[in-house]
């Protein structure tokens, strides 16, 4: 009898201590239902680089004792953080504060890449918490048009001719009513050679056949109430050079000088170099001179007739001449 009075002490012990524990979740659950919030907190804009703050209260009836709050900072359906403390290195802020007992949340170096997040709070006694979050409030980010050329290192340097494409990813909130192009400061428009292509994330200029007369520096601009974005790029289109019309055949007296001058009617971008050759009969090599474009002769002899070549070129193209040089002379 006695072990068996000690076998229905200890259950009786275990029946009160699970009454008890369904009694504290039981006060637990209806101490969460009553739990009104006061203040929730409120959408909030601000300007990239500034603070945001956010404020939460909330009254818990019968209940005296401290009210804990909680936030949770939400991506779509993604959690960025759940805060319940002083915290760093959150994506796209630089710090988070939980002040006033957690009533107030403060987001220090707001980036854009926090644009669009939810914040709420939880509330409740002690350490619980409601389960469910209450309203969000949404956190706008503006910032001001920013142009980055996609890929960096586009070239600008076209032959003539070519199709001309420039690229630009484009950023801004809110979002510009209009992007200006310009070329050397005067307004672009698309028309029969230039395409400009605008939207929310990209900006481009298209130039087909492109020509000399394209280069320049060119520009696009716009502006919004969270301030102006510019950028620009210069444009170089390259060509070949171009030689003028040279005489072919040259027939000269002995004692005459001779003059050959391939300097090109155009030059060309980047500027052509000149490569200067002869096939004479033997004339020493150092009575013939270069200097530039000219190639020279100060008194011909039997021996200099034969045939002088230039060519002009400068990586895009060349043009090239060849002359007859030649030599009459006296009777012997």
């Amino acid at each position: 009898m006695v072990r068996s009075n000690v076998t229905y002490g200890k259950m009786s012990k275990f029946v009160l201590k699970i009454l008890l524990l369904l009694s504290v979740r039981m006060s637990r659950s209806e101490a969460q239902e009553e739990v009104t919030f006061t203040r929730l907190p409120e959408n909030q804009t601000v300007i990239e680089g500034e603070a945001a703050q956010f404020e939460c209260n909330a009254l818990v009836a019968n209940f005296s004792g401290t009210v804990n709050f909680f936030w949770r900072v939400l991506d779509g359906e993604a959690v960025v953080a759940n805060i319940g403390e002083n915290m760093s290195d959150i994506t796209g802020i630089s710090r988070a504060l939980f002040l006033e007992n957690g009533q107030l949340l403060v987001l220090q170096g707001v980036q854009r890449q926090a644009n669009g997040y939810e914040v709420a709070c939880r509330a409740g006694p002690e350490l619980l918490l409601t389960t469910q979050d209450p309203p969000f409030a949404v956190l706008s980010v503006v910032y001001p048009p920013t142009y980055t050329p996609s890929p960096p290192d586009q070239s600008t340097t076209p032959t003539e001719g070519a199709t001309f494409i420039y690229n630009y990813d484009f950023e801004a909130n809110p979002q510009p009513d209009e992007h200006i192009w310009t070329r050397d400061g005067k307004p672009l428009t698309s028309g029969d050679r230039i395409t400009l292509t605008v939207n929310s994330s990209a900006n481009s200029i298209t130039i087909s056949n492109v020509s000399r007369s394209d280069s320049g520096v060119y520009t696009i601009f716009s502006n919004t109430s969270a301030g102006s974005g510019t950028a620009n790029f210069s444009l170089d289109v390259y060509y070949p050079p171009v030689l003028g019309d040279i005489q072919q055949s040259v027939t000269l007296n002995t004692g005459t000088p001779f003059t050959l001058n391939c300097t090109p009617v155009d030059e060309g971008n980047p500027p052509a170099t000149v490569a200067f050759s002869y096939n004479n009969t033997g004339a020493a090599e150092e009575s013939v001179t270069t200097t530039g474009y000219v190639l020279s002769v100060s008194s011909v002899v039997r021996n200099h007739r034969g045939y002088y070549s230039c060519e002009v070129s400068n990586g895009v193209g060349r043009d090239s001449v060849t002359v007859q040089l030649m030599v009459r002379a006296p009777p012997t």
